[in-house]
């Protein structure tokens, strides 16, 4: 599994590169190229997950990513990482308050209908 890291702030992004990064399955590809042209990024890489993080990304732009690259799961984290809400295939947006590190897995980890969180 692909996850790609966005933008968002450093301490966020070092936890969850910390979280996931030591998953085996996990590949964390974490660019600058992301960072400008989150869009591109998802052509190219095209990630099972691609985590942003509040506030430079806001609803609207996460909503076209998710319409631009359907199969990839955008999950958006506020600025201190205690809300995530997560854009996946065929379902509304669902915010996760307060994720724990079994959450976050979950959140990165699960695809379609798969709930584990």
């Amino acid at each position: 599994m692909t996850v790609c890291l966005g933008r968002m702030p450093t301490m966020l992004r070092d936890i969850l590169t910390q979280v996931l990064g030591g998953r085996p399955a996990l590949s964390i590809i974490a660019d600058h190229a992301i960072e400008r042209d989150p869009e591109e990024a998802l052509r190219h890489y095209q990630p099972d997950a691609l985590l942003l993080g509040a506030p430079d990304s806001d609803h609207i732009e996460v909503e076209h990513l998710a319409l631009a690259s359907p199969a990839t799961r955008i999950i958006q984290f506020s600025s201190d990482g205690r809300t995530a809400v997560v854009y996946d295939t065929n379902a509304l947006p669902l915010t996760v308050e307060r994720p724990s590190i079994e959450d976050l897995v979950g959140i990165v980890t699960s695809t379609g209908s798969e709930t584990r969180f």
